[in-house]
């Protein structure tokens, strides 16, 4: 059993309690204007070219099967209507300018990686995030690879959107240890025209975890422009507060880092603005958000 991972990041103090190691797995059943890993978007391999990287060797050029690559004027060309992301150019590249989004990797794979840092998640507090894309798409590795960790001894938050089916989801739901949930917009239309999905699945499986009393943190994306709006806030209180077993809210301001992706992948992004959310306007929503809830709310 294999499952796309597109990047294992060490040391992370972001993406749950401690230091940790977060896992991204590719394919999402998303589509938000904001992305900010539109690598992981789908769970098939596609080439990332950074220019900033390549110095015009032209080794890719000899390599490619589909005629790619080329040069003209000594500078490096990628043409890819001729790409077929069969990552020939990736292994022959020594600048890492080429290379492919997706890897695939068995249990085992990911647990050798992972358990490298077991020093760091017993005297952190940390552990294993699952992150995306979607993890939750692939119920039975999912599952698979979190009783792994646990007879390691390791800790499993994922990190969902919470589009996914509701029978797999509650089964995941009742081993996680930790549900990074991301509650993206409040407005039905809203949601559907930012996401491309509705928000029905979302709820429902929000609603499984309070059930279950499983532990959360309300993780809430805020897009100028897009869901900065006082209404938005103070649904994200009523959230809050509706579920005892949410224990704080953290509002992820936009930040343009994931920009750069798009270009290496060749595509434009729907949402494009190049300046990032300020501290002072993340405060500001973050106040606006507290004051209707009693659950802490930070910048996350």
């Amino acid at each position: 059993m294999r499952a796309p991972i597109f990047d294992i990041q060490r040391f992370s103090v972001d993406d749950g309690p401690g230091i940790r190691s977060v896992v991204f797995f590719g394919g999402c059943p998303l589509s938000c204007l904001w992305c900010h890993n539109p690598e992981g978007l789908t769970p098939k391999p596609r080439l990332l070219y950074n220019a900033d990287k390549c110095v015009s060797c032209g080794a890719c050029v000899g390599r490619c099967p589909s005629g790619a690559h080329s040069l003209r004027d000594s500078r490096h060309l990628l043409d890819r209507a001729l790409c077929v992301s069969c990552g020939a150019c990736t292994e022959i590249c020594v600048e890492d300018a080429l290379r492919m989004t997706i890897r695939e990797m068995s249990i085992d794979e990911i647990t050798e990686e992972v358990l490298s840092d077991l020093p760091f998640y017993e005297t952190s507090g940390g552990g294993v995030t699952l992150s995306g894309g979607e993890p939750l798409i692939r119920e039975d590795f999912v599952l698979a690879l979190v009783r792994r960790l646990h007879a390691e001894g390791v800790s499993v938050a994922v990190e969902t959107s919470g589009h996914i089916d509701g029978a797999s989801f509650e089964r995941i739901a009742r081993e996680v240890d930790l549900f990074l949930f991301d509650f993206k917009e409040s407005e039905p239309e809203r949601h559907l025209r930012a996401t491309g999905v509705s928000q029905e699945k979302i709820l429902r499986n929000l609603d499984t975890l309070g059930r279950l009393s499983r532990a959360v943190v309300l993780r809430c994306p805020i897009i100028p422009g897009i869901n900065d709006r006082e209404s938005h806030a103070v649904a994200i209180a009523a959230v809050a507060e509706k579920y005892a077993n949410i224990d704080h809210v953290e509002i992820m301001p936009y930040h343009s880092l994931g920009l750069s992706k798009y270009g290496q992948l060749g595509v434009s992004p729907e949402y494009a603005s190049r300046e990032d959310m300020t501290r002072a306007d993340a405060d500001a929503f973050v106040a606006l958000v507290q004051s209707h809830t009693s659950r802490p709310v930070c910048v996350g």
